[in-house]
């Protein structure tokens, strides 16, 4: 008897690279909350939850398939805590993208648009030009020497929807996964679930490590770099009324 959960399946082969934008946002036209942003304090790392037990998986045979997917469904109660920690922890996921949310309603476009470009072409250095010397300007076509000012930290969070790779990747499928459903999966069906099981791991520490892009990236050092983009004045100034906003006294 074969198991219906196609969609299911069809989605666990593509999640493992969940990329997918936040919704565009409108422009910005409403002040700043300090208690939105929460930028200007320090993060404290919480407890983390660990697995007691080993964690390794068997070979690709039949019978080791139905074993790592078996040892899954027994810490599933594990995993399913594990996930709610991060969401709910001190600069978790509900915390990243409130204010991912927040910074692409408040935050000029034009930035928002440009940043979001330095991530998907992975370039996150900020550069300036300067004018050669005229005595110097004959030994290369290029008359400007190029400086790097700066890298801004945490754009992958701007490309990558961390809610969706939460629930969509790890806690729906998580929670489908029971004996049963597995009693009536095909071989081919197993083999995906298999797979699935042996990243668990690695999608979470994916989440880990967007967490720590987030930190990184709602800081006033970054905010600081962005002023050094090439935007238009306007833009820039509303950036500047954002950072004097956020940045103490």
């Amino acid at each position: 008897m074969k198991s219906d959960n196609t969609g299911t399946l069809q989605s666990l082969k593509y999640q493992s690279q969940d990329h997918c934008p936040l919704k565009k946002a409108s422009h910005p036209g409403t002040e700043i909350s300090l208690e939105t942003l929460e930028i200007l304090l320090t993060s404290v790392p919480d407890d983390e939850i660990h697995l007691s037990g080993s964690t390794s998986y068997s070979d690709g045979t039949p019978q080791s398939q139905l074993q790592n997917i078996r040892k899954i469904i027994t810490h599933k109660p594990h995993y399913l805590k594990r996930l709610q920690h991060l969401l709910k922890r001190k600069r978790g996921a509900e915390w990243l993208y409130r204010n991912l949310s927040y910074f692409q309603t408040q935050f000029p476009w034009e930035l928002i648009s440009l940043l979001e470009n330095m991530a998907h072409e992975k370039s996150p250095d900020i550069t300036c030009k300067t004018l050669k010397p005229i005595n110097n300007q004959n030994l290369s076509p290029d008359k400007y020497y190029e400086h790097k000012q700066g890298q801004l930290e945490g754009l992958e969070i701007l490309t990558t929807n961390i809610r969706r790779l939460i629930f969509n990747t790890l806690e729906n499928p998580l929670k489908q996964l029971t004996p049963e459903l597995i009693a009536c999966c095909s071989a081919e069906e197993l083999k995906i679930w298999n797979d699935w099981c042996i990243n668990i791991e690695s999608h979470i520490q994916h989440i880990e490590e967007l967490l720590l892009d987030g930190q990184n990236f709602f800081s006033i050092r970054n905010f600081k770099l962005m002023q050094e983009l090439p935007l238009s004045q306007a833009s820039k100034k509303t950036l500047t009324n954002i950072i004097n906003k956020i940045t103490p006294d």
